[in-house]
C-alpha cells in the first residue's frame, strides 16, 4: 500500500504527525509513507 501525506503546515505540525505514522507502520507493514512538504 502506498501512502502520500501532504502537510502544508508548521514543521511543528509535521512532528505530531509522526504518532500516526507509528499506526500506520504497525497495522499495515508493508506500506510505503511518503511526505508531501
Amino acid at each position: 500500500m502506498k501512502i502520500a501525506i501532504v502537510k502544508l503546515s508548521s514543521l511543528g505540525d509535521i512532528v505530531h504527525s509522526m504518532v500516526i505514522l507509528q499506526f500506520i507502520k504497525k497495522h499495515y507493514p508493508e506500506s510505503v509513507i511518503d511526505w508531501v512538504v
